[in-house]
């Protein structure tokens, strides 16, 4: 096992930091539709009953867009691996050749 190559999957690494990135926009587009909703029926009830309910659900809206920012930048970082890797590999190739 410790002679054994290291290997990394640079395409298939892309190709799930694409599929998460499509995955938290979309979502993030979902959320922004929902608390643009939330907000308008909040809006609805008495004044003095909207800053008790904000208090609830802001938090709540803030980890999840954190979550979704979070998501975006893991995929951005795995995407820089695959092509750290792609190079280092170019790199060591070229100085066997």
């Amino acid at each position: 096992m410790a002679n054994s190559p290291i290997f990394f999957n640079t395409d298939g690494m892309r190709a799930i930091a694409n599929q998460i990135t499509n995955n938290a926009n979309q979502a993030l587009s979902d959320h922004a539709v929902a608390w643009n909703h939330m907000q308008g029926h909040i809006a609805s009830y008495p004044s003095n009953l909207q800053g008790l309910l904000y208090e609830i659900v802001n938090s709540h809206q803030q980890r999840l867009s954190q979550t979704y920012h979070w998501q975006l930048s893991y995929a951005s970082a795995l995407t820089d691996s695959a092509n750290l890797a792609d190079e280092a590999e170019a790199e060591i190739t070229s100085m066997f050749s």
